[in-house]
């Protein structure tokens, strides 16, 4: 991994499972609306796109989109995300990084304000000295927009940046802004081109030569 002077991580699916919190809250809003509960694979496929798509899906776009969504992310800044965990090794593999002094950073759909929670609920705020999230000045992904700007933050040429995610919109985001694609096959997995994935990952053990 020493060939990468930029590592861009995803941050639902690929740092922290939080689809229980996120079906959870949906559940939570359906119940309200008298609608019956939804499961886990309702919503794997849009977990990834941002929060219209999921509120879309989950709520149904026949109803007051934008409304909803505010009420989601809401009741989401306010909970305690109990639920919520760390994927095995990863806190490891980002103490490993900043050993070792390369840039690192997110690039995640979901709003500053909830990224930043969920950095400050799992200790993570100071691996993180740059973020680009949904909101931003920027495109969201797929779009390479902010994956740009962190090659820019960095000064790192494309080539020598990677970002780590499990959808196929972090990967066609990572292939528009020349990047290497690293596929964490643990997230919500919505049809990544796994052929055309640069690394694979299993576990981010592997990935500094520790086993667990």
């Amino acid at each position: 991994m020493s060939s990468f002077d930029l590592f861009v991580f995803d941050l639902d699916g690929t740092i922290v499972d939080s689809a229980k919190t996120v079906l959870r809250i949906l559940n939570e809003i359906r119940l309200a609306l008298k609608l019956s509960p939804i499961f886990l694979q309702d919503i794997i496929p849009c977990l990834s796109k941002g929060g219209e798509d999921l509120i879309a899906v989950a709520i149904g776009d026949d109803l007051n989109v934008s409304k909803h969504l505010k009420l989601f992310r809401d009741l989401y800044f306010s909970d305690a995300l109990a639920e919520e965990v760390l994927y095995p090794g990863i806190l490891d593999f980002l103490e490993h990084l900043h050993a070792t002094g390369v840039n690192i950073a997110i690039c995640s759909n979901k709003p500053r304000n909830l990224v930043e929670k969920v950095l400050k609920r799992h200790c993570l705020s100071g691996y993180f000295p740059a973020i680009v999230a949904g909101g931003d000045p920027f495109a969201k992904k797929p779009s390479a927009e902010g994956l740009i700007q962190l090659l820019n933050w960095a000064k790192v040429p494309a080539e020598r940046g990677i970002l780590i995610g499990d959808s196929r919109i972090d990967q066609f985001a990572a292939q528009s802004a020349g990047m290497k694609f690293g596929f964490y096959e643990k997230g919500y997995d919505d049809g990544v081109l796994v052929d055309s994935a640069y690394l694979r990952i299993q576990s981010y053990f592997d990935l500094f030569g520790t086993k667990k």
